[in-house]
Order: structure tokens, then C-alpha cells, then sequence
């Protein structure tokens, strides 16, 4: 028998106000996932793997600094400036946390 879209619905079932709307963001949620992936990238390495903008990349990482979840390290290599991103114990912490509601919520879709 099929469901009809009232059927045992509790509005409250999803919970979507409880994602981190900084992460989730999906250029950021993909910087995120590089992030826990590698120890230390650089802007450029970033740059290549999400093909966003010089500008937009900035501006999403700049969210993720302000927010207190990446740590960024500026450095010169062979006189030209290099900037690295790492995650903060934070930042890794509220990742993984974000990474579990969704593959709960992912659940429950699959099974609604």
C-alpha cells in the first residue's frame, strides 16, 4: 500500500535547523571535505580542486576563518607568498558532527 504524504508525518522529523549553515553551504561543504582529507592545502591546491573563482574561493574561506574552523598559515616559498589551510580542532569537530545529521537525514529520506 502507498503512503499518502500525511501518513505518520511528524513536522519536526527532519530537523534541518540544526545544520551548520556554515558548512553546509556546498562550496564550502566541498572545502570542508578537502580539508579532511589532507593535512594542509594551499589556496591554489584549493583553487584547482573546486574550480571556483579566485574572489569566491576567498570569500568562503574567509567564512570558514571568521567562523573559527580553518587555520591559515601565509608564508613566502621561493620569494613569492604561499597561504595553507588546515582545519582547527573546531572546525574538524563541527565537520564530522555535520557529516553525521546528514547521513541521518539521508536515512531517514530513504526511509520516509
Amino acid at each position: 500500500m502507498n503512503k499518502h504524504q500525511n501518513d505518520d508525518f511528524d513536522g519536526n522529523q527532519f530537523e534541518i535547523q540544526n545544520f551548520d549553515k556554515t558548512i553546509h553551504e556546498p562550496a564550502r561543504l566541498i572545502i570542508c571535505g578537502i580539508l579532511n582529507s589532507f593535512e594542509e592545502v594551499t589556496f591554489n591546491f584549493l583553487l584547482s580542486a573546486t574550480s571556483l573563482s579566485n574572489g569566491n574561493l576567498a570569500t568562503h574561506l574567509q567564512k570558514l576563518e571568521d567562523a573559527g574552523y580553518i587555520n591559515v598559515r601565509k608564508e613566502f616559498q621561493e620569494r613569492k607568498p604561499c597561504t595553507s589551510y588546515s582545519f582547527s580542532s573546531e572546525g574538524k569537530k563541527a565537520y564530522k558532527k555535520h557529516i553525521q545529521k546528514m547521513k541521518l537525514l539521508i536515512d531517514k529520506l530513504d526511509h520516509f
